[in-house]
């Protein structure tokens, strides 16, 4: 199953697991993506949503991605500032400690991999496990 079948809706009850990966790898951890977002340069929220559409594949609410924002602000991982040119606009870049979280986020993701990766003896033709992309 692909994540735009997943995120179209069209998923089986077989599938119920994977979906709920899915949401946990996206949705539910907008912050390592807004941090990585910002590692690249400054941006306002409205910018961040789009990117999250565009680049990542997902769509989040409007109230959501301020939700997550100001959650990252009051932690301590982004700062909000003004930029002159722009006006009353606000623009976030991330911090030093954004920074780490996002590094040990990642570290425990590829972690996370490295156990759950399947040697190669144990696929073959006959292994159910490599009909999940033929959904």
């Amino acid at each position: 199953m692909s994540i735009n079948n997943f995120l179209e809706g069209k998923v089986s009850d077989r599938d119920l697991a994977y979906k709920r990966l899915v949401r946990k790898l996206t949705v539910e951890n907008i912050w390592m993506y807004v941090l990585r977002m910002l590692l690249e340069r400054p941006l306002y929220a409205y910018e961040i949503r789009n990117i999250l559409k565009s680049r990542f594949g997902f769509n989040v609410a409007t109230i959501t991605t301020y939700m997550v924002l100001y959650k990252m602000e009051r932690e301590g991982l982004i700062k909000k500032t003004t930029k002159r040119e722009s006006g009353r606009r606000q623009y976030y870049k991330i911090t030093p400690l954004g920074l780490k979280t996002l590094k040990d986020g990642l570290s425990l993701l590829e972690k996370t991999l490295k156990n759950l990766t399947l040697p190669e003896s144990s696929i073959s033709i006959n292994n159910p496990l490599n009909d999940r992309d033929k959904r």
